[in-house]
């Protein structure tokens, strides 16, 4: 299970393996918010300053992230795509209103 914490430190963001999806729970464990299944490789990332918002990496194939989305809570069915490259995506934060993060290409054998 993938966990990442709000700045806030009031919520928590999750991938459940079974069954396949994103969600949040409050700090207390009382209350549990299903963002629904993004696919079986979907793990948060990083909380938006406003925690209104939440990034995924995607994508995970032999060690790697390989696409990188972000989530509108108010509207979690609909991620927006922000990178999809062939290659290793980390380091994922919000600097501000600015995600940021560390794309690898890999080169061709």
């Amino acid at each position: 299970m993938s966990l990442v914490w709000s700045r806030d430190g009031k919520r928590v963001a999750f991938w459940q393996p079974t069954p396949q999806r994103l969600g949040i729970v409050d700090s207390n464990a009382r209350h549990i918010r299903y963002l629904g299944n993004h696919g079986e490789s979907a793990r948060p990332a990083a909380w938006s300053p406003d925690g209104k918002r939440l990034a995924f990496r995607f994508g995970f194939q032999s060690g790697y992230f390989r696409a990188l989305y972000v989530l509108r809570l108010a509207a979690p069915a609909r991620p927006a795509r922000i990178l999809v490259e062939p290659g290793f995506v980390s380091d994922v934060g919000w600097r501000g209103r600015f995600l940021s993060y560390v794309a690898i290409r890999e080169e061709p054998a």
